[in-house]
């Protein structure tokens, strides 16, 4: 009885032992699952933690970025402008091949003012615009006027100068006023504000054919070879190539529009907007402008500009005491 006994307990001690055996794998997977998941949610928690100092540091890095965006007193400042377009800016061939022009000098004069550097970069007028985008240049004077189009994708200063458009013919050519255009071949430079002028003269007068060109030399070059009948200038820089070639002449066309006038143009919302406003208005404060226009234009068409408001205003009050000291005379006369 006693054997059975013990063999009866120990076959429930055996059972027991199997049934721990079996059990324990099942404890200790879920026991594990229970490990490997307080290791992911830690390793969730420090790839949240990281993420956030990788914020952290991307915005430090991007406002380090915007500080050196920023533009500091001697950065130097990259000029884009299309330099055939005198005389506001073109280059003096067979001298020093420099380019010259009264929209460098004023350039010179904003920069210096605010204690940057200068340096100038020649393209085509079409690619100005994209260059500002693409941060290629830092501002652009081509003679460039502020169109609605233009402003969408630049910012841009106060007019700084004022001037109208010209047609530019050969001198035999015949063509006198803007009818005379009816059926001929009219040239404008690429991306320049005299392609809208074009486009108006075409609603107007029946049978004109636009074409354009990326540099002015070539559209009066189209003048000379027959390809163009006429092309569009502006007056200042029609005058240059009528006073240089005889066989060409030319007529103004209305003034009317506001966005008639040069302005420079800057990257949207760039800080140099304020302050080359700022220098601008002190320049004609001074009368500086007006004195570097009357350097680089002929009276009349510093008159157009602007220039020469003073002297206006000299022959008023000229008149005015002309007519008080002519008063007084008269006054005298009937005394006596």
């Amino acid at each position: 009885m006693k054997k059975a006994g013990f063999l009866i307990a120990g076959a429930m001690l055996f059972t027991a032992a199997c049934g721990a055996e079996e059990n324990a794998p099942e404890l200790n997977e879920t026991g594990g699952n229970n490990g490997d998941n307080n290791v992911e949610n830690n390793a969730d928690t420090n790839e949240a933690a990281d993420n956030e100092d990788t914020d952290e540091n991307n915005n430090e890095e991007n406002g380090a970025e915007n500080e050196e965006d920023a533009y500091e007193e001697g950065d130097t400042l990259i000029m884009g402008t299309s330099a055939d377009y005198p005389p506001f800016e073109y280059i003096e061939t067979g001298e020093s091949e420099e380019i010259v022009g009264f929209d460098i000098d004023l350039a010179n004069r904003i920069t210096e003012e605010l204690g940057y550097e200068l340096e100038v970069e020649d393209m085509d007028f079409g690619s100005l615009i994209p260059a500002l985008d693409t941060d290629r240049v830092d501002f652009v004077m081509a003679g460039m006027r502020p169109t609605e189009e233009r402003r969408e994708n630049a910012d841009f200063s106060d007019i700084y100068f004022r001037s109208a458009h010209s047609i530019v013919t050969a001198a035999d050519s015949g063509i006198e006023d803007v009818d005379d255009l009816e059926g001929m071949t009219l040239g404008v430079q690429l991306g320049s504000i005299q392609e809208g002028q074009a486009e108006e003269l075409q609603e107007d007068v029946e049978g004109i054919e636009v074409e354009t060109r990326d540099r002015i030399p070539e559209m009066i070059q189209e003048i000379h070879t027959n390809r163009f009948d006429a092309v569009i200038l502006a007056d200042t820089v029609a005058d240059n190539y009528t006073d240089d070639n005889d066989d060409l002449t030319s007529f103004t066309l209305p003034n009317e529009a506001e966005e008639d006038g040069n302005a420079i143009a800057f990257q949207l919302d760039s800080q140099l907007t304020e302050e080359f406003n700022g220098v601008l208005a002190e320049l004609e404060e001074s009368g500086e402008l007006d004195e570097l226009i009357l350097e680089w234009f002929d009276g009349d068409v510093a008159d157009a500009a602007g220039a020469g408001e003073d002297e206006e205003e000299t022959e008023e009050d000229n008149d005015a005491e002309n007519n008080e000291e002519a008063d007084e005379d008269n006054n005298n006369t009937n005394e006596d």
